[in-house]
C-alpha cells in the first residue's frame, strides 16, 4: 500500500564504518541504534522507524519533521 507519508533517512556507508583508522565505528553505530530504540517515546526526540542494511550502506529511517534543519537553526 502506497502512502504519502514522508520519512527522513540517515545513510551510513559501510566503507566509512569499516575504515581501519577507527575500528570502533560499527560499535558506535550499534550504540546509537540502541539508544534511539530506548528513547522511542520521548516527545523531543525524533523516532527511529526502521533500519535497513544494503549491500554498501546502512539506512536508518526516521519520522520526518517539518521545519528548519538543526544545522540551520544552530547557525542563527
Amino acid at each position: 500500500m502506497l502512502t504519502k507519508t514522508k520519512y527522513a533517512a540517515k545513510c551510513i556507508s559501510k566503507y566509512y564504518i569499516t575504515k581501519k583508522k577507527t575500528p570502533d565505528r560499527l560499535n558506535r553505530l550499534f550504540n546509537e541504534i540502541n539508544i534511539l530504540r530506548s528513547i522511542q517515546n520521548h516527545k523531543n526526540i525524533v523516532k527511529l522507524i526502521e533500519i535497513f542494511e544494503g549491500e554498501k550502506t546502512y539506512y536508518l529511517v526516521f519520522e520526518y519533521l517539518e521545519g528548519e534543519t538543526l544545522h540551520n537553526y544552530l547557525k542563527l
